[in-house]
């Protein structure tokens, strides 16, 4: 494990590296951007690597998997997880329970979910948009999309940012 907490201590320190040089180049401050080790389909091994690396910042893609590992890793202090993919509303008690950041609110009905299930504390959350045909993802026409828009200002989470896809000359 000492040659997979090394290796991933100089990948993770190169990675950093490169972002500093960029954002210096942006005229930005490096320290406005973080770096999200995703742990996807990786063992907890891995992630307990990775965090013996001095990663900080770690993010899974699956909620069942990841909150076996933030269990798992407990003891570990000065960690934040989130939660990088698509979620079922199903899965929003999960999400809400154990993860900091929520990269992809992307419906409607996972927005309403998450605020039932959140219960006055914060969970931030990216609004995911992707701009098709007047369509975002999951929202259906432009009266839900305003509606999960809301949600995002002004609902139990915070918003953070709201990435979108390409936009296609078809696009108004």
């Amino acid at each position: 494990m000492p040659d997979l907490v090394s290796s991933i201590r100089e990948n993770y320190q190169f990675t950093l590296d490169q972002i500093a040089n960029a954002a210096r180049k942006s005229n930005r401050d490096p320290k406005e951007i973080r770096l999200v080790v995703v742990t996807k389909s990786q063992p907890v091994e891995v992630a307990q690597a990775a965090i013996e690396a001095g990663v900080r910042l770690l993010g899974e893609n699956y909620p069942e998997e990841g909150v076996m590992k933030i269990q798992s890793l407990t003891g570990q202090s000065g960690v934040e997880w989130h939660m990088i993919g698509h979620v079922q509303s199903r899965k929003a008690r999960l999400v809400a329970d154990h993860f900091a950041l929520l990269h992809s609110l992307d419906s409607l009905k996972l927005a309403q979910r998450l605020d039932h299930v959140v219960c006055g504390r914060q969970l931030c959350g990216v609004l995911h948009a992707r701009q098709r045909r007047r369509q975002y993802r999951h929202f259906g026409p432009d009266r839900q999309r305003h509606r999960g828009c809301r949600w995002a200002d002004d609902g139990a989470g915070q918003r953070q940012g709201i990435p979108t896809g390409p936009v296609g000359p078809e696009l108004e």
